[in-house]
């Protein structure tokens, strides 16, 4: 191990806000937090404008607002951060419902600075067993790939694989999940994260954390995971999705995915992927799930999940055309 010779800030994102119950949950990111062994410089937790901060309290956080949206409480934190006169080389972003060791930000930053990352992300191993691969594979999601040498890399379809065979504790990665993760706060410009302000425009920001680290990834900074240190998430999300959850996620899902795959798998400069296999592969993806929300909603005579879908899409590609003329590379 190395001599750790930085310092580091957290943010908090209290995402699903509306929905958070008594706090339990929260109260034990919050020991995380107060028993670490690096202590942070400044903890800050992201509010969205209007909601009374919790009951809860290290007593030394600091409670900053914006607007509401899951994207937008995201960079804020990030820019806030990277705004202040003196911040600190690496923050440790992470959800409300999150939870870890007492050495966990200690290893993440040495390895940080063993490997000068830009983000580093934990990622525990995880396998599908035969069935739901060959299932997920067909419909063009996630599937594993044991000769990548990432632990998790964009395919040209825009969905991503995962290679659980690889030895080594740190590998580099393409995307992660987005509840917790290490960055050096001085890439924050880099990512010119407000280009991507379509996230916020459907209900569910998806695909936010595979947007942010393949960004970062395609601009060349330097994107890691890590089997270890792990944290737990806690899932603080309540209640069983509703009917019209269904429909907001189906939609947003098909919109964006195609707004996605356009700006970084079709149009991006640092793309490596091969267009001809990119367009066959993804309009394969389109066309493989419409027939089966078809399929799925004749049978059970209600297609407002497949029209919800053909909309997303329809939307997207419309969205599509004001990006090119408002962002650039």
């Amino acid at each position: 191990m190395i001599n750790l010779i930085v310092n580091i800030g957290i943010y908090v994102l209290f995402g699903d806000y509306q929905n958070f119950k008594g706090g339990g949950k929260y109260q034990l990111l919050l020991e995380s937090i107060n028993k670490q062994t690096v202590k942070p410089e400044h903890v800050y937790i992201v509010l969205p404008h209007g909601y009374d901060p919790p009951k809860e309290r290290l007593g030394y956080e600091e409670f900053v607002y914006t607007d509401k949206g899951m994207w937008e409480q995201r960079i804020f934190g990030m820019e806030f951060c990277f705004g202040q006169l003196e911040h600190s080389k690496y923050l440790l972003v992470c959800d409300d419902d999150v939870s870890f060791d007492e050495d966990f930000m200690k290893r993440l930053l040495d390895i940080a600075e063993e490997f000068q990352i830009d983000t580093l992300v934990p990622i525990k191993d995880s396998r599908n067993s035969k069935l739901k691969n060959f299932i997920s594979r067909l419909f063009g999601e996630r599937t594993e790939n044991r000769t990548s040498p990432y632990k998790i890399s964009i395919k040209s379809n825009g969905r991503f694989s995962v290679n659980n065979d690889l030895r080594e504790n740190v590998n580099p990665c393409q995307s992660g999940p987005f509840q917790c993760f290490l960055m050096r706060t001085d890439v924050t410009p880099d990512l010119r994260l407000r280009e991507e302000m379509w996230l916020d425009e459907t209900r569910y920001a998806w695909p936010d954390d595979q947007v942010f680290f393949y960004k970062a990834y395609l601009q060349g900074l330097r994107t890691y995971s890590c089997k270890t240190p792990e944290f737990k998430h806690l899932d603080g999300k309540s209640g069983v999705p509703n009917r019209q959850r269904q429909l907001d996620a189906i939609y947003s899902q098909s919109r964006n995915i195609i707004i996605f795959w356009n700006r970084f798998i079709l149009s991006h400069p640092n793309s490596k992927h091969n267009k001809t296999v990119a367009k066959v592969s993804f309009k394969y993806y389109l066309f493989i799930n419409k027939l089966r929300l078809f399929v799925s909603g004749a049978l059970k005579r209600d297609l407002s999940l497949y029209k919800n879908y053909r909309r997303g899409i329809k939307d997207g590609f419309a969205k599509i055309d004001d990006l090119k003329v408002t962002c650039n590379f």
